[in-house]
């Protein structure tokens, strides 16, 4: 049994702050990198921090989310410094954070934030330094095999990206000269989602904007609702296409998925607009590429529209834009290999879940 003692997360830590905004940096390059809440942003010839440190997003999109650093680095102004004590290992208090959902602590409705006042003093134990080292090794080991997994999905996306330009080529370019038709040509029915909200475990999944992602449905927190008969127009059929339709991001407005039956009823809210395609004239598989491709994005930013802080886009918006058409067999073609990537993609999200599975359980094992 690991021995511990209690200890609030001002007493293990020192906090710093940042002043640097992004449009500062514009010019500058250099050989030390500069960080914000996406990420590394680029190199500079400046740095803050000469050793490791925490940085916790403070402000806008992921608030509360928290990554390492290295030493001779920086973090713009909307993130927060944590700097660990002597006797406190950086991986152990890192993953002690992660596990503390800080994002509960904001404050704010346009933009979120969150100020170290707000978590400092959260309780944890702190064990000695070598078992601080010895835990921080178990989740090292479990996230090397989750990083893993998830750099092996990448690779199988990016095989499937470069088959399609192969096959198609460019759609920005059209190089083999496809007839580029309006997508409203192809649409046979469509509808916003419902408008009630609800929480029912015994009832019917009502796909949200969280579930919809770019080019597949997430099903691992879904939310359940009751349905009345009167909502029954909102359930989802077989290709069924769903497009983001507001966002307070406007990079993940009109971003889609097609729907594929998985054994019970799947419904859909009204940030979330569905639309069925013609399946005599356009493959799910080519059009999923296509529409979540650069290509895709750009012809949905022609028509959206923005009010209040929400980026939004219409039924028209959708019908509007412009795609190329190549033969449905050659679509079809595509489609094959696509599925004969999923196949290999489903074993490694198996093994992905497992891993993410191990890794949540030792979160609730050291920080319950």
């Amino acid at each position: 049994m690991i021995n511990s003692k209690t200890v609030t997360l001002e007493e293990i830590c020192e906090k710093g702050s940042s002043n640097i905004a992004q449009n500062e940096i514009e010019n500058n390059f250099g050989t030390y990198p500069i960080y914000g809440a996406a990420g590394f942003i680029k190199n500079v010839d400046f740095y803050k921090s000469d050793k490791p440190y925490i940085g916790i997003v403070k402000d806008g999109a992921g608030v509360g989310r928290v990554s390492i650093h290295p030493e001779k680095s920086s973090l713009i102004g909307t993130m927060q410094y944590i700097f660990p004590n002597e006797n406190v290992d950086i991986n152990y208090l890192a993953e002690f954070l992660k596990s503390q959902n800080l994002g509960r602590f904001y404050t704010g409705a346009t933009i979120p934030h969150i100020y170290f006042k707000d978590y400092k003093s959260i309780k944890l134990n702190l064990p000695s330094l070598e078992d601080q080292r010895y835990i921080a090794k178990e989740f090292c080991k479990c996230n090397e095999i989750i990083n893993k997994h998830k750099a092996l999905l990448e690779k199988y996306d990016i095989l499937i990206k470069s088959r399609f330009i192969e096959m198609f080529g460019d759609p920005v370019r059209n190089p083999l000269n496809w007839e580029i038709s309006n997508l409203g040509s192809f649409i046979e029915n469509a509808n916003n989602g419902m408008a009630r909200r609800g929480n029912d475990k015994n009832g019917k999944i009502v796909l949200r904007l969280v579930e919809l992602q770019r080019g597949f449905i997430d099903y691992s927190d879904c939310n359940r609702i009751a349905i009345k008969t009167n909502e029954e127009k909102y359930l989802l059929k077989n290709n069924d296409f769903l497009f983001a339709r507001v966002n307070g991001n406007s990079d993940n407005v009109g971003r889609c998925c097609y729907y594929k039956d998985i054994g019970e009823e799947v419904y859909h809210n009204d940030h979330i607009i569905r639309v069925h395609f013609d399946e005599n004239r356009l493959n799910e598989y080519y059009l999923n590429t296509l529409l979540n491709s650069e290509y895709g994005k750009s012809e949905f930013k022609k028509y959206i529209k923005t009010s209040a802080g929400q980026y939004t886009i219409a039924q028209d918006g959708i019908s509007s834009a412009q795609i190329p058409i190549p033969p449905l067999s050659l679509q079809n073609d595509f489609a094959a290999f696509v599925q004969q990537i999923d196949k290999s993609k489903f074993a490694v999200q198996k093994s992905l879940e497992k891993a993410e599975t191990l890794y949540k359980s030792l979160m609730q094992e050291y920080f319950g």
